[in-house]
C-alpha cells in the first residue's frame, strides 16, 4: 500500500490524467450514443423525404406501333413491380407478334422466287462454271416466256396470218355465188362480201383476245436483252439478270391480278387492263457508302420524303443494310373508269407500290388494223412508277460475292435475326 502511494505521489500528474479518463468513459459513451441516434434520425428522414419524392414521380411507358394499323400506346405511371411486371409481360407480347410479322413479310417478298438455273447463284463450282455460264446465256432471253404464259399474255393475230383467211373466205365465197347463181358476180355481191368478211375478221381478233389476259410484244420488257458477247457475262451481271427476272414476274402478277374479280379470271376485253406495251427497271449502280454495320428489323430506318413519294428509300441513297428498292416504269393501257382496281393490284402484290402515274388519251380504233381490240370502256394509255422493295435478309444468300462485297453486305450476319438471337450468336 505504501509503495502504491509513494507511485501516486511520484506521477500524480499522470495518475490524475488517468482517473479523468476512466471516470469520463461513461459520459463519452452517453455522448455518443446521442449522437449515432442523431444522425440515424437524419438518415431516416432523409429516406422518407426521397420515397415520398419518388412515390410522386411519373414514368412514361410507350410501346411503338407493331404494325401501321396499331396505335402508339402511351401513359404516364408511377413505378411499382405489378406494372412494371405487366409492362414487361406486354412486351414480349408484343415482340412475339413483331417477330411473326418479320416472319410473314419475309415469307412475302420471296414466296415464289427461283433462281433461273440451279446451282449458278451465289457462285458455282469451279468444274462447273463455265458450263453455267454459257447455259445462263442462253436461258436469260427466253425466261419471260414462261411468266407471259402464266399470265396468258401474248400478241394479237398474226396480221398475215389473218389476212392469208380471209383471202381464201372470200374466194370460196365468190365460188358459191357463182355457182347458185350461175351469173357474174355483181358490186352489190361483192360489198356484201366485204361486209361479211369484215365482221369475221373482227370476230377472229375479238375470239384471239377472248383467250388473253393482255396484250403484250416480245420487245415489251426493254431489260431482256441477249447476252451479246462471246466472252462469259460476269457474276455481277448475272445476280442482275436475276433480280430483274424476280421484279418481272411481280409486275406481270400484278396485271393478271388487276384482271381477276370474285376469283375469276376475266380477258382483256372484259378486265380493267388491256395492253402491256412496255416495262424498264432502273439500272442498279454499285457504288455509294455501305453500311458501318448490318441492321435489325429493330433498328429504326429513317423516312425520307425527298427521295420518294412513299419516303423509303435504299442503296446508294441511303446507308441502311435492311432492304434495297428498284424503281419499274410501266406503260399499260387501261380502262381509265377501273384505274384504281390497276392501282390497287400492284400494291398488294409482293412489297410494290405505285409512286407515280401519268395517263393521256388512247384512241383505240387506230389499232384495229393491227388486230387489237380492247372491248368497251374509255381507253387510256397510264405510265406508272412502281416502287419495288427487297428484303436483304432472304435476298443475299444468292448474292454473288462480288456484289456483297461492292454493298457491305457481311454474309455470316442475317438482318433477319433478332437482338437475342445474335446476342446467342455471340
Amino acid at each position: 500500500m505504501k509503495k502504491i502511494l509513494a507511485f501516486v505521489k511520484a506521477n500524480l500528474v499522470s495518475v490524475i490524467c488517468v482517473v479523468v479518463a476512466i471516470l469520463a468513459l461513461p459520459v463519452l459513451v452517453f455522448l455518443s450514443a446521442g449522437k449515432m441516434s442523431k444522425i440515424q434520425e437524419d438518415v431516416q428522414s432523409d429516406i422518407n423525404g426521397k420515397a415520398r419524392t419518388l412515390q410522386q414521380v411519373e414514368y412514361s411507358y410507350v410501346f411503338e406501333p407493331v404494325t401501321p394499323d396499331d396505335e402508339r400506346i402511351e401513359f404516364k405511371r408511377t413505378p411499382n413491380e405489378k406494372t412494371n411486371a405487366a409492362m414487361d409481360a406486354w412486351g414480349k407480347q408484343l415482340r412475339v407478334q413483331a417477330d411473326s410479322a418479320i416472319s410473314l413479310l419475309v415469307d412475302r417478298n420471296s414466296n415464289g422466287k427461283r433462281v433461273l438455273l440451279e446451282g449458278l447463284l451465289p457462285a458455282p463450282e469451279e468444274s462447273e462454271k463455265v458450263s453455267k455460264l454459257q447455259e445462263i446465256v442462253s436461258i436469260w432471253p427466253v425466261a419471260h416466256e414462261a411468266l407471259l404464259r402464266r399470265a396468258k399474255a401474248g400478241l394479237a393475230p398474226d396480221a398475215a396470218t389473218v389476212s392469208a383467211v380471209l383471202n381464201t373466205q372470200w374466194a370460196q365465197r365468190i365460188e358459191q355465188i357463182q355457182s347458185r347463181l350461175g351469173e357474174s358476180i355483181t358490186e352489190d355481191d361483192y360489198d356484201q362480201i366485204r361486209s361479211e368478211l369484215s365482221k369475221d375478221r373482227l370476230s377472229m381478233y375479238r375470239a384471239a383476245a377472248a383467250d388473253l389476259r393482255f396484250y403484250i410484244e416480245p420487245d415489251a420488257i426493254k431489260d431482256v436483252i441477249p447476252w451479246g458477247s462471246n466472252a462469259l457475262p460476269p457474276m455481277d451481271l448475272i445476280w442482275d439478270w436475276q433480280w430483274r427476272h424476280w421484279i418481272h414476274a411481280d409486275l406481270i402478277e400484278a396485271l393478271r391480278t388487276a384482271n381477276t374479280e370474285d376469283g375469276w379470271e376475266r380477258s382483256l376485253l372484259e378486265g380493267p387492263v388491256k395492253h402491256l406495251e412496255s416495262i424498264e427497271i432502273t439500272p442498279w449502280s454499285y457504288s455509294g457508302a455501305a453500311p458501318e454495320a448490318p441492321i435489325s428489323f429493330a433498328d429504326e430506318i429513317a423516312v425520307d420524303w425527298n427521295a420518294s413519294l412513299s419516303g423509303r428509300s435504299g442503296w446508294p441513297g441511303a446507308v441502311q443494310g435492311l432492304y434495297d428498292v428498284r424503281n419499274a416504269t410501266v406503260t399499260v393501257i387501261i380502262d381509265s373508269s377501273r384505274i384504281n382496281r390497276v392501282i390497287k393490284a400492284f400494291n398488294s402484290t409482293n412489297l410494290m407500290r405505285v409512286v407515280d402515274i401519268h395517263a393521256t388519251e388512247f384512241e383505240a380504233s387506230n389499232q384495229l388494223n393491227k388486230g387489237y381490240v380492247y372491248g368497251s370502256g374509255h381507253l387510256i394509255r397510264a405510265t406508272l412508277t412502281v416502287e419495288t422493295v427487297w428484303l436483304r435478309s432472304w435476298m443475299k444468300q444468292y448474292m454473288p460475292a462480288e456484289v456483297r462485297n461492292a454493298m457491305g453486305i457481311p454474309a455470316e450476319i442475317d438482318p433477319e435475326l433478332s437482338d437475342a438471337d445474335m446476342a446467342e450468336s455471340e
